[in-house]
């Protein structure tokens, strides 16, 4: 089966994921793509065709993969990873209730891990942090060695202001994986420690660039003045 953590999770909640945003495709990967779609049949091999449907996802195109996983065969539509694919589509475009009612019916299969990611991030969007950290937690358990899962468990305890173990998460999603998402949430965590060497050292070691790095300034301000106002509430 494939690796569901490196994969199949895609889509980002509005909350967990406000600072990850991946960029649109570029013109040359949607070529690419318009090739491969040309060349697929839904009788092509099924892996082929849900690494296709992933690439849509990436590249932010939800209605596009839901296009292409109606046209699946039934047997390869009912495999947990097109399933999976078709919760992360319909999240992404708003339809929460059937992308839960997947997502559930797949925490008895394989798909498990993410599935209780996706459920982590629908909670969250919903603003019930408490129940997100909860399900990323039992989530990161099942597949601790998805960065996918550990950066969206540090972002969302760094949220709730625990920084310590927000750290351990994001440094630990950064070593299995390396890429940028979670080195813009470690950099944040370090500017809310007020650590602002760390901070533009890591900047610097991850060519995270000066605009970016002034919005993860204003972000730590925001998330400051937030936790400051909940306090004198």
């Amino acid at each position: 089966m494939p690796d569901f953590a490196s994969r199949s999770l895609i889509a980002v909640s509005v909350l967990l994921l406000a600072c990850l945003g991946s960029g649109c495709a570029s013109d040359r990967e949607m070529r690419i793509e318009s090739e491969l779609t040309d060349s697929l049949h839904p009788n092509d091999e099924p892996r082929l065709h849900l690494e296709l449907i992933e690439k849509m996802l990436d590249g932010r195109r939800a209605h596009a993969a839901l296009a292409h996983l109606d046209a699946l065969t039934p047997e390869a539509a009912a495999a947990p990873a097109a399933r999976l694919l078709r919760a992360e589509a319909l999240r992404r475009i708003g339809q929460t209730d059937p992308a839960w009612k997947i997502y559930e019916a797949l925490l008895i299969t394989e798909a498990a891990a993410p599935a209780w990611r996706g459920l982590a991030l629908i909670k969250a969007d919903q603003g019930d942090l408490t129940t997100a950290v909860d399900w990323l937690g039992k989530a990161r358990d099942l597949q601790p060695t998805s960065a996918r899962i550990r950066n969206d468990l540090g972002y969302a305890l760094l949220l709730r202001g625990d920084l310590a173990q927000a750290k351990l998460e994001l440094v630990t999603a950064l070593e299995l994986d390396g890429e940028r998402r979670a080195a813009r949430n470690l950099v944040l965590v370090l500017l809310l420690e007020r650590d602002s060497e760390g901070a533009e050292r890591l900047a610097r070691q991850h060519e995270i660039g000066g605009a970016a790095l002034e919005r993860l300034r204003q972000r730590a301000d925001h998330l400051r003045a937030r936790v400051a106002q909940r306090g004198e509430s």
